[in-house]
This record gives C-alpha cells, sequence and structure tokens, in this order.
C-alpha cells in the first residue's frame, strides 16, 4: 500500500505488521500511531490492506482523491 502525507506530499510505502502501521522513507522505517495517521491519506492499496486497517484500529485514515486499487499480490503454488 502507498500513504501520502497531507503535510507535505510525499509518497511512502506501508504495510500493516503485527498491530502496527509501518511504513518507510527510503530505507528506513517508522511506525505510524493511529493519531499519526490523520496526517496520511491512503493513495494505493488492496481491499485486503483496507480491511486490515480497519480491523487494527486505522479507521482515521482516508482514501486519496486519486486513490486506486492496487491488485493483491501473486504468490506461486505448489501443487
Amino acid at each position: 500500500m502507498k500513504l501520502r502525507c497531507r503535510m507535505d506530499g510525499l509518497i511512502v510505502p506501508a504495510r500493516v505488521e503485527s498491530s502496527r502501521l509501518l511504513a518507510w522513507d527510503g530505507e528506513e522505517s517508522f511506525e505510524l500511531g493511529k493519531m499519526e495517521a490523520s496526517f496520511y491519506e491512503i493513495v494505493e492499496a488492496n481491499q485486503s490492506e483496507w480491511q486490515e486497517l480497519a480491523r487494527k484500529g486505522y479507521r482515521i485514515l482516508r482514501w486519496a482523491s486519486d486513490f486506486k486499487v492496487s491488485k493483491p499480490p501473486i504468490y506461486p503454488t505448489n501443487y
């Protein structure tokens, strides 16, 4: 998923790990608290990522006006 800071427009990749929302600025990651998330908007995410955010309490995050749905990752299967 991709988030955009509403203050400076910086777009950062992010994902939910355990009960935390982690974002990356270059090679360094940082945790977004639930209140800090109010400064960000979701630019791109798939349905499962959006649902995971809601389950973990990040309902304050809103879709950006230019939001687009990304395709979920496809993992190879062994039959």
